[in-house]
């Protein structure tokens, strides 16, 4: 299975919070528990290429500059 890992997560972090979300909500949002969220922002997991488009398009971003 394909994983991808997060670039910055001080930059994602920032992004979610300009897009007047909370971790949680914002996870919420994305249909993710904050918990895993979490575990991605501190790099304990990598997300899947549907996830992290989630979270890319969840903030705005057409492509997925966050993840490499």
């Amino acid at each position: 299975m394909i994983r991808l890992k997060l670039k910055n997560p001080e930059r994602l972090r920032e992004q979610i919070a300009l897009n007047g979300f909370t971790l949680s909500t914002f996870a919420k949002n994305i249909n993710s528990s904050p918990d895993y969220l979490g575990k991605i922002i501190h790099g304990k997991v990598n997300p899947g290429p549907n996830l992290a488009r989630k979270i890319a398009t969840g903030i705005g971003l057409k492509q997925m500059i966050f993840f490499c």
